[in-house]
């Protein structure tokens, strides 16, 4: 692998690491890059988890340090996620490279579409009082689900993860990242033993890719305080339409 792949793959991580951690839809950017340096569907898709990882761990360090996770809820929100992972990531090291990329296609562009129909339901509104999951036993079931598709595919779990936490708990947009970047984080180190065990991670770009992401977390945090919700909703919308036409386009 050239220096000028793993600069370009460094690159795609910085741009992908701070659109995760404020909305969603990095995976788009970090995924054709993967595929770009030459990994087949299945390995590209494993390989991302390594900078999702990364990302997901500065990103959660970066919001608490701020007083932003909600530790009230954040065990009940990461537990039936992790579990819902492990399941879809066993499912995802199982399938032929060959299918992968067009269910990669697919997926991504059915969430485009919804989101794009119906982007209130990424963020509830500032002064919006948050429900814990516990008193709604559906969220718990929705997030095991959510799980499935993250350890499956990971592209856009994010803004899954958003339309929950924001649509459904009514947690603000800041506060929803947060707690975002927790449950993406445990799902993701769950869902990568598995595709280590089953030899599915290219270590050297997954490195490369890390490095970046690690920077545009960091970055997204301090954007995301200093912008406030009203700012990070924008990006949120952007990151949908994004994904809308990055999958229109491919």
């Amino acid at each position: 692998m050239s220096i000028t792949m793993l600069v370009l793959l460094v690159l795609a991580g910085v741009a992908a690491g701070f659109l995760n951690t404020l909305a969603g839809g990095g995976t788009l950017i970090a995924l054709p890059v993967l595929l770009l340096v030459g990994l087949p569907a299945d390995i590209a898709n494993a390989t991302s988890r390594l900078g999702v990882l990364v990302q997901s761990i500065a990103g959660a360090h970066g919001f608490g340090a701020e007083g932003k996770v909600d530790r009230r809820v954040a065990t009940w929100i990461v537990v039936p996620t992790v579990f819902g992972g492990l399941l879809g990531a066993m499912i995802a090291s199982r399938v032929p490279a060959s299918v992968m990329k067009p269910i990669l296609i697919v997926t991504l562009f059915g969430i485009a579409v919804m989101l794009m129909a119906r982007p209130q339901t990424v963020a509830a509104d500032s002064g919006s009082v948050s429900i814990d999951p516990r008193t709604r036993p559906f969220a718990l079931v929705l997030l095991f689900g959510a799980g499935i598709y993250g350890g499956f595919l990971q592209a856009s779990m994010g803004i899954i993860l958003l339309s929950l936490l924001g649509g459904l708990l009514q947690f603000d947009l800041i506060r929803a990242n947060a707690l975002k970047s927790i449950a993406i984080g445990a799902l993701t180190f769950a869902a990568l033993l598995v595709f280590v065990i089953e030899r599915k991670v290219a270590w050297l770009p997954g490195i490369a890719l890390s490095i970046g992401t690690a920077v545009g977390a960091k970055l997204a945090v301090r954007f995301a305080i200093a912008k406030g919700q009203r700012v990070v909703m924008r990006v949120v919308l952007l990151a949908v339409l994004g994904s809308g036409l990055a999958v229109l386009f491919k």
